[in-house]
């Protein structure tokens, strides 16, 4: 098994065991969207584990955990993320700036899922990491609002562990962007996938202290 597979699936691991830890410290069904964050992530590690060892024998081999990297990739968290944020928000003003990515999410999501439909991604190693590919031109309009669906609302969130969950993902992805351009897709989600360890401060805070009650 390659070096790269190894981190893919002990990545994977380490991701399961907190998502498994959040969702155990759940304390209402509104927080297990947010739980379910970290799993997603392990599942896509474990995904690009399989691909490490599927793609020395031809591209096509690959051509399935591919497009399943890429639809979670593409369509699962700018659906996921906003969602998940914006149910856990206890402040409406936050709440509904959450809520008005939601219509541009749904429509990113339907574009993209309809990109993997028409033009398949292949993937393949390039130097330690894989990049993915397919035949139709990147639209920068569409990446733009991609990201905006999913970094804005841990932004703008009032829990600062979900505000620190956001500031990763723009890091990552800034780091993805400059440093990695030709695996960017595989280095933002390995990043990202890291970056929602931090969810687990969320989960694991202490409860706030009930109100006093007035004096009788």
């Amino acid at each position: 098994m390659s070096v790269p597979a190894v981190i893919n699936f002990a990545a994977a691991a380490l991701l399961a065991a907190a998502g498994l830890a959040a969702l155990f410290k759940t304390r209402r069904p509104a927080d297990l969207p947010l739980a379910l964050i970290p799993l997603v992530f392990a599942g896509m590690q474990a995904i690009e584990g399989a691909l490490w060892l599927t793609v020395p024998l031809g591209r096509e081999h690959g051509l399935g955990w591919a497009n399943l990297f890429m639809f979670i990739a593409l369509t699962v968290w700018p659906l996921l993320i906003p969602a998940a944020v914006s149910l856990v928000e206890p402040d409406p003003r936050r709440r509904f700036l959450m809520l008005v990515l939601l219509p541009a999410s749904i429509g990113v999501a339907v574009d993209y899922a309809g990109t993997l439909l028409v033009h398949p991604y292949h993937a393949w190693p390039m130097g330690p990491l894989l990049t993915y590919v397919n035949d139709r031109p990147a639209s920068l309009v569409l990446a733009l609002l991609y990201g905006i669906c999913v970094c804005a609302p841990p932004l703008i969130s009032s829990s600062p562990a979900l505000r620190r969950f956001g500031m990763f993902l723009v890091a990552g992805l800034i780091v993805s962007a400059l440093a990695f351009h030709q695996n960017f897709i595989s280095t933002w989600c390995f990043l990202a996938a890291l970056a929602s360890l931090s969810l687990l401060r969320f989960f694991f805070r202490k409860p706030s202290p009930p109100a006093a009650e007035g004096a009788s």
